[in-house]
């Protein structure tokens, strides 16, 4: 009821609890087959589109 009162004047809302949740270090992930840019992405096992490496930083183009 507090989370219902909390968000029906709201025009979307999500909620995720987590359950033993642990810091990682930070990784690249493949995101073909996914279709556009997601900010999330649901599958079984990380392990099938975390890339292995050391992460990458972005390039960034600088023009003249």
């Amino acid at each position: 009821e507090y989370f219902y009162n909390w968000a029906k004047e709201k025009n979307y809302c999500v909620l995720i609890f987590l359950e033993n949740s642990a810091k990682v270090k930070p990784f690249q992930i493949d995101k073909k087959g996914f279709g556009g840019p997601r900010a999330w992405l649901t599958v079984e096992n990380i392990g099938k589109i975390k890339i292995s490496g050391r992460p990458s930083r972005p390039k960034i183009s600088r023009s003249k």
